[in-house]
């Protein structure tokens, strides 16, 4: 349905188009991660990566919050992309076109990476993109999933994984939908162009050597567990200094009885001196 589904776009009206995108955008802006990690009494924005997404819950606020915010975002995709041509169909009583389940789609990944709710400040559009890859093209979906779990089991870093699955989906979309259907790997190279713009400051740490890696986490736990036990040791060396002080001014003390001493012969001089001597004693 190349030249005639498109013929059929003038025919649909331009309002409802607009507004079942702008719904799919607002729905695509809630901010899950957000809600469910303050919900826990944490602002996601402020600890680890300071990323609204799954990714940043998982690890901040805990594993089973972390799979839930990742369905959640994975849902603001998928029921878009295949809501949104029946709620257009229903309202307009036309058949929509192919691509506006991709379009609906598209739109609720931007409301994901740039959410009005949050000052168009979100998170990479990863599981978004999932959730709406898996409506609207189900084949390229399944390649970047399988992508993405081969590249995290061999590296670890969930930003590579998700860089290669970007760069994987749209590939798949050319040699599934290429001869066909042109728009829709159009639309998944754009879409994965996103996905890599959005991890640009992952980049930024894979060459400084600072990004998160799992598995490294329990590593600094242990680490930093021994650090009290050292610090216990240098309060115990810090408890010797008064022993060693007392010792010095143990010292002092004596002073005042070598005094006293010194006194004394003094004063054994002094009646010596006032004792009259047997040799110069007066004539009587």
């Amino acid at each position: 349905m190349g030249a005639g589904g498109w013929a059929r776009m003038p025919r649909m009206q331009g309002v409802p188009i607009a507004v079942t995108i702008a719904g799919a955008y607002l729905a695509g802006a809630i901010p899950f991660a957000f809600l469910i990690a303050r919900a826990r009494g944490i602002d996601i924005r402020t600890v680890g990566s300071g990323n609204v997404g799954a990714t940043n819950v998982f690890r901040a606020v805990g594993k089973g919050w972390g799979v839930l915010t990742f369905v959640c975002d994975a849902l603001k995709g998928l029921l878009p992309a295949l809501l949104g041509p029946r709620l257009l169909e229903a309202w307009t009583g036309l058949p929509a076109h192919p691509a506006f389940g991709l379009a609906c789609g598209t739109a609720a990944v931007a409301g994901h990476s740039w959410p009005v709710f949050l000052g168009f400040k979100g998170g990479k559009g990863v599981a978004t993109s999932a959730g709406m890859l898996l409506g609207a093209a189900p084949f390229a979906a399944a390649a970047g999933f399988g992508l993405w779990i081969a590249v995290f089991l061999v590296t670890r870093y969930v930003s590579v994984a998700s860089i290669a699955a970007a760069f994987g989906v749209p590939l798949a979309g050319w040699m599934a939908y290429g001869r066909a259907d042109a728009w829709r790997p159009w639309v998944l190279t754009a879409i994965g162009l996103l996905v890599i713009y959005r991890h640009r400051s992952n980049v930024q740490r894979l060459i400084d050597g600072t990004e998160h890696r799992f598995g490294k986490k329990k590593e600094d736990s242990t680490s930093n567990i021994q650090h009290p036990t050292s610090n216990a040791q240098h309060r115990t060396s810090n408890t010797e200094h008064p022993t060693s002080n007392i010792e010095q001014r143990t010292p002092n003390t004596q002073h005042p009885t070598s005094d006293t001493g010194h006194r004394t012969s003094n004063g054994g001089c002094g009646g010596d001196d006032s004792a009259p001597q047997p040799g110069n004693s007066p004539p009587a």
